[in-house]
């Protein structure tokens, strides 16, 4: 019995610690807290593997801090990084995105829609084309492309990118000339090491933050994966803003 007391005891530590980390608990989830603690107590083989399950979490979390420090001025301060919104907000989201991922599409309209209706906030466009990467292809992808056009035609990159997003399936070379015609920014399709490069970092940096798949937003320091309805979006959105 005192194996599973301080079995117990230990797990609602590691439970305890990681919440005071977060400031003072609401009731709603002291009450929570109290009922995990009778069910462990009724329940003492669960300890084991929620012991592991909290450490893992609770290591990955600190893990995940570490690298957005890493990246931060990467991914934050960076003139080649695209964005929408207040230049010199300090309500930045960022925003890991493909222009071949369907739900990046419909999440790129709502963020737009966002940006148009809340004043001092920054969207910053982080691509991750991971279709284009893992296939190793040499082509120009879709953000290679949109990249060099934000670094050098800035004044064609609003349309460009409204035309990459509104294609439905994946991009291929034929629908970047059509874009490219249209906008008069052929000249982005040539190849560019540098801006291969800055895809490539992208690319680490969502690994290394342990991200999965797009799109997945920081807002506030808090990883938001995957696509989100416009109405609850922007709560989590303007609740952050606020906490800030």
């Amino acid at each position: 019995m005192k194996i599973v007391t301080r079995s117990i005891a230990l797990c609602m530590l590691t439970l305890s610690s990681h919440a005071a980390l977060a400031g003072d608990l609401p009731a709603a989830q002291q009450k929570q807290l109290q009922e995990i603690e009778k069910i462990l107590q009724s329940n003492p083989a669960l300890i084991p593997q929620l012991h592991q399950s909290l450490n893992q979490y609770v290591n990955a979390q600190v893990e995940y801090e570490k690298q957005l420090a890493q990246h931060h001025d990467w991914l934050y301060s960076n003139p080649k990084q695209p964005f929408i919104g207040n230049p010199d907000s300090k309500n930045i989201i960022i925003n890991f995105t493909d222009y071949n991922c369907p739900y990046c599409k419909k999440l790129e309209v709502a963020l737009e829609k966002i940006v148009s209706e809340v004043d001092d906030i920054k969207v910053v466009n982080i691509f991750v084309p991971i279709k284009h990467m893992m296939s190793q292809s040499t082509d120009v992808g879709a953000a290679q492309y949109s990249l060099k056009v934000w670094q050098h035609q800035p004044k064609q990159f609003s349309e460009v990118n409204r035309l990459l997003f509104a294609k439905n399936g994946l991009h291929d070379s034929s629908s970047l000339q059509k874009v490219a015609n249209k906008t008069d920014t052929a000249s982005a399709l040539e190849n560019d090491a540098q801006v291969a490069q800055l895809t490539a970092k992208n690319y680490q940096a969502f690994s290394e933050l342990g991200l999965q798949g797009t799109p997945a937003m920081i807002i506030n320091g808090q990883v938001l994966a995957g696509y989100l309805p416009y109405p609850q979006l922007k709560e989590v959105i303007v609740r952050e803003i606020t906490k800030s």
